[in-house]
């Protein structure tokens, strides 16, 4: 009688075991970040879910849709940065962006702008800053 509850016992968390699969945690971790708007932080859940389980095509779908809102995120925030005059503050927006979702080409877009935007800036601020020529030189 001994034996058998043993084998049942074994049995039994051998059947638990397999019915969590590998990951799952994490994922849980990835849809709460998500629930609170955290895409960043899901992001980071679903890699090491799928990391876990590479096989799993709904961790692959979480993880790609994860990256998709991140980078929208940035984006968004990174327009709104730009709009206040903190051209800064953007581009480090829009490389998050980039690195949240690196298929994404409206952050390249943005950051580009906003580079470009920068150098602008910077060329006018110099010729300012240029002492007039001496015509009589």
């Amino acid at each position: 009688m001994h034996r058998a509850k043993g084998l049942f016992l074994c049995l039994a968390i051998g059947l638990l075991a397999a019915g969590c699969p590998k990951g799952k945690s994490e994922y849980d971790q990835g849809r709460k970040a998500e629930l609170v708007d955290d895409y960043d932080a899901a992001v980071t859940y679903y890699q090491k879910a799928l990391k876990s389980d590479p096989y799993n095509a709904n961790f692959k779908i979480r993880l790609n849709q994860a990256r998709f809102e991140a980078a929208s995120f940035h984006v968004k925030k990174g327009v709104e940065l730009r709009t206040k005059g903190d051209l800064q503050g953007a581009v480090s927006e829009f490389q998050r962006a980039e690195v949240a979702d690196p298929s994404s080409p409206i952050a390249d877009q943005e950051l580009r702008k906003t580079v470009e935007m920068i150098a602008e800036k910077n060329r006018a601020s110099d010729a300012a800053a240029q002492p007039p020529a001496n015509p009589s030189g």
